[in-house]
């Protein structure tokens, strides 16, 4: 499977778009559901820390804190939303991701002409 289809399949079960993922904000909730999208992605698959840096628009050593954290939480939030993401990306889906870039001046780009469907 496919860092990106364990990604969809994450921001689907916590409802955040790809959008919010990608933006700067803070919030709680966009904090954790990075969390769950990092470790979803890094122990689901094979991907290295920068590439899925580079799927949420994030240095690798952030990716590395996500992880961590995410290991913190108790074991039964861990499995069950892990559950719940494995069992979403067996689900089909007409999501497609868009690759977003940062420029010099910390605005973001679109790059492809996509748009994200959620």
């Amino acid at each position: 499977m496919r860092p990106i289809d364990i990604a969809s399949a994450a921001m689907r079960v916590v409802g955040i778009p790809q959008g919010e993922i990608v933006s700067r904000s803070r919030r709680p909730e966009l904090v954790r559901a990075r969390e769950l999208i990092a470790a979803a992605v890094r122990t689901l698959t094979d991907a290295s820390l920068p590439e899925i840096g580079r799927l949420m628009c994030r240095y690798h050593t952030s990716v590395m804190v996500m992880v961590r954290r995410w290991m913190r939480r108790p074991p039964e939030d861990r499995e069950e939303l892990l559950h719940r993401v494995m069992l979403e990306t067996l689900r089909p889906s007409r999501a497609r991701w868009v690759v977003v870039t940062r420029d010099r001046s910390g605005g973001s780009r679109v790059r492809g002409g996509h748009r994200w469907h959620g």
